[in-house]
């Protein structure tokens, strides 16, 4: 497949592998991170569009900047811009908080020569956002929980599943994706969970090099991101653990057992030593919660559209889609194979055909199916 560049060139892209799967589910084209269809949907959207809201995510403002960082061809599907890992952490922190943006920043804390906190940024920052003027909102939150919706699928049996190795018996929801420049020149795995977004990059800052043959980040950056992700969701649920406990003895110690009296944030900090916004980390339950303004629909993979008798159980899939843009047609595709498969008899194990071979009296006709195979 072929596309024509604004200048006139021809644009041959290749999924990894050379293999060309035809039509596939925008879910299994994103978690496979299949090239050709990026390019198609970077087709569809138009360039304005796409850089608009790449531009957003990675906090790019200036125009001349914009045009310096988004070239204006087919391989930016692709992820031909430079950017580094704290600006894709910053990108992808949009999709883990409903659409809206997180400015990055390096101190979370300052502690004096006797270790005690002295300056919280964090969670002036986090008070900031909650209270003053809050985070910018920079797509829809339903569009925001489709993406990882589907990026969940990546780490589930897509290009981050060998982070799964490592990851252990991890219970919070897991959204991700890998990321390999041509000639195996960078590899990435950027994901997130409700609590933590993790950038993972190898590679080089200057031109030249490649990591090696086939280097890819599924390979190299998901094991790594996998493992860091299992390690600090442990210290999530250990210092879930401890906070619990030193609640209960400050409680105890200010008589207040059963007896209502709050024990303040600040309170906690001094007790454990840690940096308050810490605290309100773990003292809350997070999920990636659905939205309103979304619906769930049985689908067939095969062609997206409403399943027909012809549609096989395991071709069926619950999707979600906005309301406006839940499909109307009835899959043909299934059928249109069924009938094709009857016109030619089976070969033998010889390459000839044996016109007896097929028993018809085993064959259920369509008609005769109950309206949901599912009620099989």
């Amino acid at each position: 497949m072929y596309f024509r560049e604004p200048n006139g060139n021809l644009y041959i892209p290749d999924n990894h592998g050379e293999v060309y799967r035809g039509d596939v589910p925008v879910r299994d084209a994103l978690a496979l991170s299949l090239n050709i269809p990026a390019v198609e949907v970077l087709q569809m959207l138009h360039f304005d569009e796409a850089i608009a809201m790449a531009s957003r995510l990675l906090g790019v403002r200036d125009p001349d900047e914009i045009s310096r960082i988004f070239p204006r061809s087919w391989a930016l599907a692709l992820g031909t811009v430079g950017v580094s890992p704290l600006g894709m952490a910053r990108a992808y922190s949009a999709f883990a908080n409903g659409g809206r943006g997180v400015e990055p920043a390096a101190v979370l804390c300052v502690r004096d020569s006797n270790g005690r906190i002295i300056a919280d940024p964090e969670s002036e920052r986090a008070e900031s956002a909650q209270f003053g003027d809050g985070m910018p909102r920079l797509m829809k939150p339903q569009t925001a929980y489709l993406v990882t919706d589907i990026l969940q699928s990546a780490v589930s049996y897509g290009t981050v599943a060998a982070a799964r190795f490592s990851l252990g018996g991890i219970r919070y929801p897991l959204a991700g994706k890998t990321g390999t420049s041509q000639n195996w020149h960078n590899a990435w795995t950027v994901g997130y969970s409700p609590y933590f977004v993790t950038a993972v990059w190898f590679g080089f800052d200057r031109g030249g090099g490649s990591l090696g043959t086939s280097r890819s980040g599924a390979l190299l950056a998901s094991p790594v991101w996998g493992q860091f992700m299992h390690d600090i969701h442990a210290t999530l649920d250990r210092d879930r653990v401890l906070l619990a406990a030193a609640q209960r003895d400050l409680e105890r110690s200010a008589g207040g057992a059963g007896g209502g009296i709050a024990v303040s944030r600040e309170d906690l900090s001094r007790h454990l030593d840690i940096p308050p916004s810490w605290i309100s980390v773990i003292s809350e339950e997070r999920a990636f919660e659905r939205p309103p303004g979304l619906v769930e629909y049985t689908v067939c993979v095969k062609s997206g559209l409403r399943p027909s008798a012809y549609c096989a159980r395991e071709d069926r899939r619950r999707e979600l889609f906005f309301p406006d843009n839940v499909p109307e047609e009835e899959c043909t595709i299934c059928r249109d194979e069924l009938l094709k498969s009857l016109e030619a008899p089976p070969e033998t194990i010889d390459g000839r055909i044996d016109t007896n071979a097929i028993d018809r009296s085993l064959l259920q006709l369509p008609d005769a199916m109950p309206e949901d195979i599912d009620d099989f």
